[in-house]
């Protein structure tokens, strides 16, 4: 009996490899997923004289295009301490650059979430497919190593 289990201790292998691709692709696309249902946060830069203030936009007039609320009245709608006694100036559509009066803004997005989500997963990735290779290639001697040191305690308990 003891003969027949360490045969078929001997001859099995586990499906390690396999797994662990499944597993590390299966978390990859998990992560893929909810890093597009996650709405990130865009800021507003309000920029009056020399000085300027990160507004976050919370609740944007359009979700889909936060930066559009980024205007120069939105940043004097804030009643900012650097903006008071700001003027908007006149600001011609033809020719008008968009640095006429006191404030300028700029609209962006800081550490969006789709990008950490990238980031980790690649990581991860690399990770897994590291330790994998590292096991295709050093398994079958640490398996044999272990067996032997296994046989030689079964041995060692007979006398």
């Amino acid at each position: 009996m003891m003969r027949l289990i360490s045969l078929l201790s001997s001859s099995f292998k586990p499906p390690f490899r396999s797994n662990l691709a499944y597993t590390s692709i299966f978390i990859f696309f998990i992560l893929q997923l909810t890093s597009f249902s996650v709405a990130d946060i865009s800021f507003c830069k309000c920029m009056c004289f020399n000085n300027y203030t990160i507004v976050p936009l919370y609740r944007p007039k359009d979700v889909s295009k936060p930066c559009l609320t980024c205007t120069k009245q939105f940043c004097l709608d804030q009643k900012l301490s650097i903006c008071q006694d700001a003027k908007l100036g006149n600001t011609n559509l033809d020719t008008g650059t968009g640095d006429e009066g006191d404030i300028r803004t700029k609209c962006f997005q800081r550490d969006s979430t789709k990008d950490q989500v990238i980031v980790v997963s690649f990581i991860i990735l690399t990770t897994v497919l590291l330790i994998s290779a590292l096991i295709k290639e050093h398994g079958e001697y640490w398996l044999q190593g272990y067996q032997a040191l296994r046989n030689r305690s079964r041995s060692n308990r007979n006398f």
